[in-house]
């Protein structure tokens, strides 16, 4: 069509490399550690979020601020980017309007008022994936009944119906929760054979990886939590990276979160090609997710940087990277510095 600017990949590399939000170095985490007040820290890390605006300067308000530019920042590259990226990229924030919907339901059943879910609301994403109208219809309904009947023709029906009659039985939300994130990882699962070319191996190396990820804290979360086995059992899904169905068999049936971590290191380490050396686990066994979520990410971007294939491979690489590496930023480094900041101020009053 005459006039129309169709992106491709060659003028996606050239907008990424020109972007002015980038990624904490080592160097700048390690600096960030020495900060001793929130003013201080939000200085820093300005010039990496230049699109945060601090009204307040609560946990939540910060991290709801970051989280603000690191979507506008997958909006950026939304729109230059080409169609099997932009499909990909809207599958990836499905993981955010989920969020947007377990805290409608969250805050209805508390029966908050209709502002403060609006308040709770990243409308962003919903723009993003054109569906703010049904975010905003959702936030109208008054009961879970109404949710419940809402719901009826979307993806989220059955998982929403299923975890509401439930939380009736109940008055138990987890497996409401958990099980959106299952259907979550489901639908990436599903939709994995669809980059199985070359220019897109890297999104079903995703896949694998976030899944996996998933199956492995649902199983600890689980035996941590006492869940019975049944249930626990449910929220697995068929889809492997390093493991296997046996090995999540065999995870799913400790007894103790010992015997899992155990059973983990040694699935891990012996796993062929060796990717895992013993000593990376040496650290603690306390807080093996932590620990295995850094080694899962390495693993990812040891892979992203094979994609040299042709220029959209190497694209679609260099923005996975980015936005695994943002999301971890905020996650684990940011919001702990934050949270470290606000507790010290408060012990020294």
């Amino acid at each position: 069509m005459s006039g129309v600017i169709v992106p491709d990949y060659g003028y996606l590399y050239v907008k990424l490399a020109i972007l002015k939000q980038i990624v904490l170095t080592e160097s700048d985490i390690n600096s960030a550690k020495n900060i001793k007040s929130i003013d201080e820290l939000i200085e820093f890390i300005k010039p990496y979020y230049p699109d945060t605006s601090f009204k307040m300067l609560s946990i939540s308000e910060i991290e709801k601020s970051l989280y603000h530019s690191f979507f506008k920042l997958i909006g950026r590259i939304l729109v230059n980017s080409p169609d099997e990226l932009r499909q990909f990229l809207k599958y990836f924030l499905m993981k955010y309007e989920i969020y947007n919907i377990k805290n409608i339901i969250l805050g209805t059943i508390l029966n908050r008022t209709k502002k403060e879910k609006l308040n709770d609301t990243n409308f962003i994403i919903e723009e993003l994936l054109d569906n703010e109208d049904f975010i905003r219809e959702l936030i109208n309904k008054r009961t879970i009944n109404e949710i419940q009947l809402f719901m009826k023709k979307t993806n989220y029906y059955q998982v929403i119906k299923e975890g509401l009659d439930f939380y009736k039985r109940n008055q138990e939300i987890f497996f409401l929760a958990v099980s959106l994130d299952k259907l979550y990882y489901e639908i990436l699962s599903r939709i994995k054979s669809r980059f199985s070319k070359s220019d897109f191996e890297i999104m079903r190396i995703y896949i694998n990886y976030v899944v996996e990820i998933y199956n492995v804290k649902i199983l600890y979360r689980g035996i941590k939590n006492n869940i019975e086995k049944n249930l626990l059992s449910q929220l697995i899904i068929n889809s492997y990276l390093f493991l296997n169905s046996k090995k999540l068999n065999i995870l799913l049936n400790q007894e103790t979160v010992e015997g899992f971590n155990q059973s983990l290191i040694s699935f891990l380490t012996e796993s062929k090609p060796r990717l895992f050396p013993p000593d990376v686990f040496n650290k603690s066994t306390e807080d093996i997710i932590a620990i295995l979520k850094g080694v899962y990410d390495e693993y990812f971007f040891k892979e992203c940087h094979k994609q040299i294939s042709s220029l959209s491979a190497l694209t679609a690489s260099k923005v996975l990277e980015l936005l695994v590496k943002k999301e971890s930023e905020i996650k684990y480094v940011l919001i702990p510095l934050v949270v470290n900041i606000i507790n010290l101020k408060y012990q020294t009053l």
